[in-house]
């Protein structure tokens, strides 16, 4: 849950930022001047001016949660933790080599049961647009708070976000790099670190360089403007039809 939570942190801080950024000061300035609490401004004026980028948001992080097959593939599968995506996984990679589609559909059934519900109350709590409309035709300026000796706690939140959310997993991925097997960290295992991986990778076995241009070539085929060097598109496709 605690690594899971950490990767849809960005999404929704991507629906709610530019909500925050629109919401007219005036409106928490009046709750202010009429002697109403910094929390019950946020609970009357606030929470309900953003409840369609709430719901929106809430509504992202939960289909994504459930689909989601990575982090439960790596984490929960060894301590068998089956959540729906990893059921729907284990039902198609059957033992006997014969999938099981009809437990898949039936699972599969269960997200669009889900996106149903979800848009259902979206619809219902935003159906009067009028009652979110916070912007008029004047401009304004957003409020910045200033947090005084906040700032560094806010500061610690966001370096230990990053640290555990970008950090650790990139330090991960270098100690992976450099050790013949997978193991976690251990200063009795600095011994087998050595370059032999990443050597062979980039030099000896040529993996990098094949599919980084096909990669490039995927990313870029929808895009014909970004490539003008034929013999570069031609090397490209053919890596790929490799």
């Amino acid at each position: 849950m605690l690594v899971q939570g950490i990767t849809l942190v960005p999404g929704a801080f991507l629906l709610l930022c530019f909500a925050f950024r629109n919401m007219d000061p005036v409106f928490e300035d009046a709750s202010t001047v009429s002697g109403v609490g910094v929390f019950s401004t946020l609970r009357r004026i606030v929470l309900p001016i953003l409840r369609p980028a709430l719901l929106a948001a809430a509504m992202l992080t939960f289909m994504i949660s459930m689909a989601v097959f990575d982090i439960p593939g790596i984490i929960g599968l060894p301590a068998r933790i089956n959540v729906l995506s990893l059921q729907i996984y284990l039902a198609v990679q059957q033992p006997e080599g014969i999938p099981q589609f009809g437990i898949v559909s039936a699972l599969s059934s269960v997200f669009f049961i889900g996106i149903l519900i979800l848009s259902t109350i979206y619809n219902r709590q935003t159906r009067v647009a009028s009652n979110f409309a916070t912007i008029t035709g004047r401009e304004f300026r957003p409020k910045i708070f200033d947090l005084g000796k906040g700032r560094y706690g806010a500061i610690g939140f966001v370096g230990g976000y990053l640290l555990v959310g970008t950090g650790l997993p990139l330090a991960i991925l270098l100690w992976q790099s450099l050790i013949p097997y997978y193991a976690p960290f251990s200063m009795d295992r600095l011994s087998l670190v050595s370059l032999t991986i990443i050597e062979r990778s980039w030099i000896t076995q040529g993996l990098a360089w094949p599919s980084g241009t096909a990669s490039l070539w995927l990313s870029l085929r929808r895009r014909p403007g970004l490539l003008r060097d034929p013999p570069f598109v031609d090397h490209c496709a053919k890596q790929v039809s490799r």
